[in-house]
């Protein structure tokens, strides 16, 4: 299995990358959760976390990282909770 260290490099990096990524999104890795393909990770907007409005709250977003059986790790993005779980199942 893909380790928590690596996934969560992974998942990093890829939120890092995204357009303004330092004001907008955080890694909840306090929220991350193993299974045995993998890591799910989430994520919220900084700006909520920051003022508690409701109206800057991102939702259920998830990042996936799989473990890719001898191949390099898979990252997947949900919107819904529940879609990050059928992932790893």
């Amino acid at each position: 299995m893909i380790s928590q260290e690596e996934a969560t490099q992974i998942a990093t990096t890829w939120l890092q990358s995204t357009e303004d990524a330092e004001e907008f999104f955080v890694l909840l890795v306090e929220q991350t959760e193993a299974y045995l393909g993998g890591w799910i990770f989430f994520y919220q907007s900084a700006t909520y976390l920051r003022t508690q409005e409701i109206s800057y709250a991102f939702g259920n977003a998830s990042i996936v990282a799989c473990d890719g059986h001898g191949s390099p790790p898979v990252l997947l993005f949900t919107r819904v909770r529940a879609e990050a779980y059928v992932t790893l199942l």
